[in-house]
């Protein structure tokens, strides 16, 4: 679905400064919904797959376990924060763009369905049920959005999905601080000008650059077959650890 209204089979550039690329291509927003009604079936098939598996209990509860403080240390975000308890959220604390007329809930690592006791806030496990309970508010914001789309008249040419923007930007003298929720934590811009077209200093803040820092703090003790599944609850991007 990605791709075909992209282009791209991985990197989608489609987001633009000021709208999107293109429009949605016909009959996309059908297919986006059979998809989310898939999704519906299939999230409860995973969950009785990997989830409540107790093979796969035993090698996630209680290994890795990243707390509260440990998570503040250094400077961890997303999942792997709010599975340690954190109810953080920058799309409901600090929200932007459509998410303050969306509905949806802020999954934070507290307990598990009907009392089931599994291993430990923070550890491996949890980062896992964090991301289940993730897919299903996903599920949601997608068809809301989906709703909104529809809802809205037909866009008559280029200008119905992007706006008119300068060739060359120009950001006004001073200092500015943006972060996004991202699916590994916080994606965060920090850009200060000095009015001129090139930024006097220009930095991103990658979540899976910070995330895998604490990776040796969590690791300690542990067999080395458990790095698997540390580092995968970690969900790291390693294109952008590089950068």
């Amino acid at each position: 679905l990605m791709e075909e209204v992209s282009g791209g089979r991985m990197l989608y550039h489609y987001i633009r400064i000021g709208g999107v690329a293109q429009d949605l291509t016909e009959g996309w927003p059908g297919r986006c919904r059979a998809l989310m009604d898939d999704m519906d079936r299939r999230i409860g098939q995973y969950n009785t797959l990997l989830t409540w598996n107790r093979i796969f209990i035993e090698r996630t509860a209680g290994i890795g376990v990243l707390d509260r403080d440990t998570a503040f240390d250094w400077g961890i975000t997303g999942p792997a924060l709010r599975a340690a308890g954190v109810d953080w959220d920058v799309r409901r604390d600090e929200p932007y763009t459509v998410y303050p007329k969306l509905k949806f809930v802020v999954p934070v690592g507290h307990g598990t369905p009907e009392g089931a006791k599994v291993g430990v806030l923070g550890d491996c496990w949890h980062r896992h049920w964090i991301r289940m309970l993730e897919m299903e508010q996903c599920v949601s914001l997608v068809r809301q959005c989906l709703d909104r789309i529809e809802a809205l008249p037909k866009p008559a040419g280029p200008d119905g999905i992007s706006a008119k923007m300068p060739k060359m930007l120009r950001p006004a003298e001073g200092e500015v601080y943006f972060r996004a929720e991202n699916p590994r934590g916080e994606l965060a811009f920090h850009l200060q000008s000095d009015g001129s077209t090139n930024p006097w200093r220009l930095r991103c803040r990658g979540p899976s650059f910070v995330n895998i820092a604490a990776l040796g703090a969590i690791s300690k003790g542990h067999l080395l077959a458990d790095l698997v599944a540390i580092i995968g609850s970690i969900d790291i991007v390693l294109g952008e650890v590089d950068r």
